[in-house]
């Protein structure tokens, strides 16, 4: 299966519209992150870029990121159980349900314009499959740009194991 890649271009002129500075018409991403970045903000994104997976009941979910149950593990599992009794179907359902993120609300403050989240997402995708795949190399996951018409709000990220 080919594996989608950010768009380096699409990076490079979201940055040039948002920082606007003499010269960065001509700057590359590490010019970037040399003039506008810090430590404490790229260790507040490692949680996006690297999140903690967890297996639960045979099932992989974020162990951080997004909705969590109020009883924890312990809930989360018992929910599993349930589905896993009702339907391979319902489990499925359930396990997807779980695994996605509309991109804009992974942070609190400035949500950025479409075109800024939509290359987030792309770099997402990416991090996240390389994430999936090293933590779990036995298995085959689909992780996907979700578009706003399959969410029914904002452009979201998700992951699906593969039959």
């Amino acid at each position: 299966m080919a594996r989608a890649t950010a768009d380096r271009s699409a990076l490079l002129k979201v940055l040039r519209e948002r920082y606007v500075s003499a010269g960065s018409e001509r700057w590359n991403a590490a010019d970037f992150l040399y003039e506008r970045g810090s430590v404490p903000s790229a260790l507040l994104y490692a949680a996006i870029f690297l999140p903690q997976f967890v297996e639960v009941e045979g099932e992989v979910f974020f162990e951080e990121l997004g909705v969590q149950p109020q009883d924890g593990r312990a809930g989360l599992a018992e929910l599993v159980r349930l589905r896993r009794r009702e339907s391979a179907e319902a489990l499925k359902v359930f396990v997807d349900s779980c695994n996605w993120l509309e991109v804009p609300y992974l942070v609190g403050q400035d949500f950025g314009a479409e075109a800024e989240i939509t290359v987030l997402a792309g770099l997402l995708v990416e991090a996240w499959d390389a994430r999936l795949r090293a933590q779990y190399p036995e298995r085959r996951f689909r992780v996907r740009v979700l578009p706003q018409q399959e969410t029914g709000g904002a452009i979201g990220v998700g992951f699906e194991m593969e039959a």
